[in-house]
């Protein structure tokens, strides 16, 4: 059961370091970092939309930086395990100088053979400031 619980914990510390190393290549507009980050059959759910595979995805994001978007954690981010993937649950704010402000809850879902992400879920996205 000690094993169990230290694999447990380690799986933990290993997912957060994943997603916080994710989160910087986000907000230093590094794509390798990104790339590293995504599975290549990674999802994307926001409500009705959903977008699949890592091109795909990525092909979303200088559009994203060219708005200059930041992203900050409002709360502290949590792991929970769920269909074999190791998942870190997390509130984040995403700004863009002079424009809108907005929350979002992110479960980011990761392999954990691999440590990239399998899947992003996007729930709660509330405009803070428009």
């Amino acid at each position: 059961a000690e094993s169990t619980a230290l694999s447990a914990m380690s799986a933990e510390s290993t997912a957060l370091s994943r997603f916080w190393f994710y989160l910087e290549s986000y907000n230093s507009e590094n794509l390798d970092g990104i790339r590293d980050s995504l599975d290549e059959n990674v999802v994307v759910e926001c409500g009705e939309t959903t977008m699949q595979g890592k091109e795909t995805i990525l092909s979303t994001y200088p559009a994203d930086f060219r708005d200059h978007k930041r992203v900050g954690v409002l709360s502290q981010p949590t792991v929970h395990h769920e269909d074999n993937l190791v998942c870190v649950d997390v509130q984040l704010l995403a700004a863009v100088p002079q424009g809108t402000i907005v929350s979002l809850d992110v479960s980011y879902r990761y392999n954990p053979e691999t440590w990239t992400q399998m899947k992003h879920v996007i729930t709660n996205v509330n405009v803070i400031r428009a």
